[in-house]
């Protein structure tokens, strides 16, 4: 699968992927990247059929946002920001998508937990996927 990677998420995320076998870019890590604004970022997903993976809650706007014709928008709701909550929620997103043999194409997809105080798992692991037909009877929400 294809990846950008928000430069709210640790450089890291994109390295795991990319170690895994996926085509991962990370914003961070671009420096003809770093700073651009939310509009530019969802284009060059859009024109690299990319899967964005983003903690900018602003992605969860779908009517300025909409993920339908996207290869699909990921927004990490977790209880920490840290680099190890970071990097169990995408191997734990890996195992979703290959346990429920779906995509987050066309799809909004919010995903929420808690690490363990052992850092080995995520706690209350929740992926939410929100289709268009769902989305169209919704008012954009923030989770904040």
């Amino acid at each position: 699968m294809k990846f950008l990677v928000d430069e709210n998420l640790p450089i890291d995320v994109a390295r795991l992927l990319n170690s895994l076998g996926h085509d991962a870019r990370s914003i961070a890590a671009d420096k003809t990247l770093r700073g651009i604004k939310d509009p530019r970022v969802i284009q060059i997903c859009d024109e690299e059929q990319r899967i964005l993976l983003t903690g900018d809650h602003d992605f969860m706007n779908v009517h300025d946002y909409p993920p339908a014709g996207r290869a699909g928008i990921v927004v990490f709701h977790l209880s920490s920001r840290s680099r190890q909550a970071m990097l169990t929620a995408t191997e734990e997103l890996l195992s979703f998508i290959e346990r429920e043999k779906m995509t987050p194409r066309g799809k909004l997809w919010i995903v929420s937990g808690r690490l363990s105080p052992l850092h080995d798992k995520m706690l209350d692991f929740t992926v939410r996927v929100h289709t268009p037909a769902v989305l169209s009877r919704r008012p954009a929400f923030d989770l904040e």
